[in-house]
């Protein structure tokens, strides 16, 4: 039994480590194409804050946005062939 769960695990981490290893070939790609994202939304880039690793999506890369006089933070990742804006979040949407 331990030998099975030995082997499970083992399979499990390189299955876990290869998609990790995987995303981060993709971060170039999304920063290329990312100011075409947030163009085509009406929005402009004004800050680059970091990348996450994400097995499923490739990664995801996150930016700071202004759209009029609102700021707001997005990522960009890629699924299939189509670039997508995701987590969007006004920051100071509230001013006093």
């Amino acid at each position: 039994m331990k030998v099975v769960c030995l082997i499970i695990v083992f399979i499990l981490a390189i299955i876990l480590f290869s998609g990790f290893g995987g995303c981060s070939r993709n971060v170039d790609n999304l920063k290329a194409n990312a100011s075409k994202v947030f163009k085509s939304n009406g929005f402009e880039a004004v800050g680059y804050q970091h990348y996450s690793l994400c097995p499923i999506v490739g990664g995801e890369v996150w930016y700071t946005l202004k759209k009029g006089d609102i700021t707001y933070q997005a990522c960009v990742y890629k699924w299939f062939d189509e670039y997508h804006l995701y987590g969007l979040e006004a920051i100071d949407a509230i001013k006093p």
